[in-house]
């Protein structure tokens, strides 16, 4: 018969080859898990980015939004174009000037602008500063052409100014 040391020796070597293997499985199930909550971190990761990306594409659209809206309020609609012309009229008016339009482009051009030419009588200083509303508006306008004029025994001064406007045809 085995001698009782060589039973317990068998024995703790099962002990030991059990719990080895115990311990191999669960270190490989260990493994398994971190390596896919690794996964799910990265993915994590990659989904709060695409958030941040999102958010900042959003926030950036909005700015250019706005700054796109403050850019077309320097631009005339051409269906407004009428009432204008009456507002710069009505400058002239406030200025102590007459301004009477000549002519109006029916089409803006290749660059979005229409040519405008307008006529401005009144003293020199109030001709002046007619031009000055006109010109420095609330509106993108530029004097391309401009003449000065007065008859030779004194009187109003009179201004022909042709204009460059920038408009937002539909």
């Amino acid at each position: 018969m085995m001698s009782r040391s060589l039973i317990q020796l068998i024995v703790a070597l099962a002990v030991l080859a059990g719990a080895i293997a115990l311990y191999s499985f669960w270190y490989v199930q260990v493994a398994k898990e971190t390596k896919h909550s690794i996964e799910l971190l990265s993915q994590i990761d990659a989904t709060v980015q695409s958030a941040v990306t999102a958010a900042e594409t959003s926030d950036t659209l909005a700015a250019l939004a706005a700054d796109e809206a403050a850019i077309q309020g320097y631009r005339v609609k051409l269906a407004d174009i009428v009432s204008f012309l009456e507002r710069i009229e009505g400058t002239g008016r406030t200025l102590g000037t007459s301004v009477e339009v000549i002519s109006v482009s029916d089409k803006p051009g290749a660059d979005g602008r229409i040519a405008l030419t307008v006529r401005i009588l009144g003293s020199f200083d109030t001709v002046l500063r007619t031009l000055g509303a006109i010109e420095y508006g609330p509106y993108d306008s530029r004097i391309t052409n401009l003449t000065f004029d007065t008859p030779a025994t004194g009187g109003a001064w009179t201004a022909v100014a042709a204009l460059s406007l920038a408009v937002d045809a539909p």
